[in-house]
């Protein structure tokens, strides 16, 4: 077959999805499909310097297998219609580049920013005759209408559904991360059932089990030797206006134990605000580090960590597995989140048995488990860490996704 790859992100960013995407690509190309797979220039996270580039560029992985990376408008922070517009870019930039250089393609397999670039990709692709397999990565127009407080301003949007309901009818097929999206559109979408398979996130496991790095090494390289005999809380990932930095920051200034120590590595718009807060609050066991890019990175200080933290406001993340969770499970370290009970991610730290689920997303919940898992015996601890390990290779590793989405490709490929 060949085989087309539209991904909103791709590798060295170090965001769960693309790098699955890349994945995908990769082991296509290994049995024999010629695979291009299209992405933007890498922006994320923000913060994140990567080299500068001039137009499209094309590279030849090998022979069956190009990556183009388009020169779309991006934009890493958060502004709705900012990000509308990369999205709306992208997906114009996509249709554009296989209308003109691969109109031949037997497939395409779509990921882009959601979910205007979709559209467009739906709209304006020539070659209609050829299926089109749509993955979903989040629930969209519900992800913006949590945002919105007024309900004026949410009744604007009601019509986005009806976008999201074409999306959904003009795609051959859907894949969706979790067992609540499919619900969604075979529910409330009225999506066929048989349409919708579910094929969640997945990780390289390898770099998890590989890593022998000790801790005290880890310490050194990021000037963190302080916290080298406390009891490390640690978040990582994107430091933006609605992750939820600050609450772990007013949480940890309550607990008051010198024997502990956060740590927070990322990068993102709401960084220096939570940077300035700390000082205010005389938090002097807090780090705030840069995370380098790619996974090594983040597998390596994962691992110093003994707690790992993941805020999410309980009208969040209902419907999908933040990537961030992923990654922790595989690092075997317990899990704090203040995800909603009824949540994906919250069912996926109770059947792993994990972590804690807090009631609510105040600082005082937070202080509660925070203290919690700190008076927790370290054997408890490792059980709790290995139980979200094997937890994760059972659903989310490299070699069990493959197979599945490998799986859904071939039986398009049979049937035309």
């Amino acid at each position: 077959m060949k085989i087309v790859i539209i991904s909103g992100t791709a590798p060295p960013e170090p965001v769960t999805a693309g790098r699955a995407h890349y994945d995908l690509a990769e082991h296509l190309s290994t049995e024999g499909n010629v695979v291009w797979f299209i992405s933007p220039k890498p922006t994320r996270p923000l913060g994140m310097v990567y080299p500068e580039t001039n137009g499209n560029v094309i590279s030849t992985i090998k022979d069956n297998f190009f990556h183009v990376r388009l020169n779309s408008y991006a934009y890493p922070s958060y502004d709705l219609l900012k990000r509308a517009r990369e999205s709306v870019d992208f997906g114009y930039r996509s249709a554009k580049f296989i209308n003109t250089f691969i109109r031949d393609y037997d497939i395409i397999y779509a990921s882009p920013w959601a979910f205007l670039g979709q559209l467009i990709i739906i709209l304006l692709r020539c070659n209609k005759k050829r299926p089109l397999i749509m993955d979903v990565q989040d629930l969209y127009p519900e992800s913006y209408l949590t945002k919105i407080r007024s309900g004026f301003l949410k009744a604007l949007w009601r019509p986005l559904f009806a976008i999201d309901w074409y999306i959904a009818r003009k795609s051959a097929h859907l894949t969706v991360i979790s067992e609540s999206l499919k619900r969604v559109y075979t529910d409330k979408r009225k999506i066929p059932v048989d349409k919708v398979t579910v094929i969640q996130n997945w990780q390289d496991p390898e770099p998890f089990i590989n890593t022998k790095i000790l801790k005290e090494d880890i310490l050194n390289r990021y000037n963190l030797n302080r916290a080298s005999d406390r009891f490390i809380y640690m978040y990582l990932g994107n430091i933006g206006p609605v992750a939820g930095v600050e609450t772990i920051l007013d949480s940890f200034a309550l607990l008051g134990d010198s024997n502990t120590f956060l740590i927070i590595a990322g990068s993102g718009s709401a960084r220096e605000k939570c940077y300035t807060m700390a000082q205010k609050l005389n938090l002097e066991n807090v780090a705030f580090i840069d995370v380098p890019s790619g996974l090594q990175p983040v597998v390596e200080l994962q691992g110093i960590a003994d707690v790992l933290l993941l805020p999410i406001h309980p009208e969040a993340a209902n419907s999908s597995i933040p990537s961030k969770l992923i990654a922790y499970m595989f690092s075997g370290k317990p899990v704090i989140t203040s995800a909603n009970m009824l949540s994906e991610t919250a069912s996926a730290i109770k059947e792993s048995g994990c972590g804690w689920i807090i009631k609510s997303n105040g600082s005082s919940d937070w202080v509660e488990a925070m203290d919690s898992a700190m008076k927790t015996e370290n054997s408890r601890l490792n059980n709790m860490g290995r139980s979200g390990y094997e937890y994760a290779m059972e659903h989310y590793s490299k070699k069990s996704g493959l197979i599945r989405m490998t799986r859904v490709l071939d039986n398009f490929n049979n049937s035309n």
